[in-house]
């Protein structure tokens, strides 16, 4: 049995945009029944990283890689080079299994940011750890330990787990920089809704800035 994993990315080449990432079930956690709900994952932006030591070389070469929740495949987002304000423009929908739900009291979403080295091995500036157990808290039926859609219907709009600039912390748990996140999970109906918001923010960057985060230049 096959899951798809829904990428897409508002780049302009057309090649690299709404790319369907197709996992193995047999990969993912539990092997449980897969419910109606969707976990999306949009990273938008780091607004700031610790520059590399390298006073001449302080601009790093950004990437934010993953692994599907729940399973053992990796996810990579484009390498943004020599910046360290870059804009990341990545979004993942993935399916949600009642192992999964179940699992998100003591399982975080982990995401690991790193520096691509062009000569030698690539350098982890750190980690952002997203809790998730107001999942199962908010969806889940304490007595039946079932999903509760009734809860479900009556928001137009998915849980939003997080909406927020969360922390990059080394492994020291010292702060190496932020990353602007926003986590939610749903049903497709609804997380079609909540794209609204996330187009918006597209455009809303894309006018003012690009993909290093640098302004755009105003002519009179």
């Amino acid at each position: 049995m096959k899951i798809k994993c829904q990428f897409t990315s508002s780049k302009r080449n057309a090649s690299s945009s709404n790319v369907e990432k197709v996992i193995d079930h047999s990969a993912v956690m539990g092997h449980g029944s897969y419910t109606n709900l969707q976990m999306m994952l949009y990273i938008e932006k780091i607004p700031k990283v610790v520059p590399r030591a390298d006073k001449e070389f302080p601009f790093r070469n950004v990437y934010i890689s993953y692994k599907i929740y729940g399973s053992n495949e990796g996810v990579r987002t484009d390498v943004r080079w020599r910046t360290n304000t870059p804009y990341i423009d990545h979004k993942m929908v993935i399916p949600i299994s009642q192992d999964h739900m179940q699992k998100m009291d003591v399982l975080p979403f982990i995401l690991e940011v790193w520096d691509k080295d062009e000569i030698s091995a690539d350098q982890l500036v750190g980690i952002v750890n997203i809790g998730l157990g107001s999942v199962p808290r908010a969806l889940v039926d304490p007595e039946t330990q079932e999903i509760n859609y009734e809860f479900l219907k009556t928001n137009q709009y998915p849980l939003l787990i997080c909406d927020d600039i969360m922390p990059i912390k080394d492994l020291g748990d010292e702060e190496k920089g932020q990353v602007q996140i926003v986590l939610a999970i749903g049903t497709p109906v609804q997380l079609n809704k909540f794209e609204t918001r996330i187009k918006e923010r597209r455009d809303r960057y894309s006018e003012n800035y690009d993909i290093k985060g640098r302004a755009h230049t105003r002519h009179e």
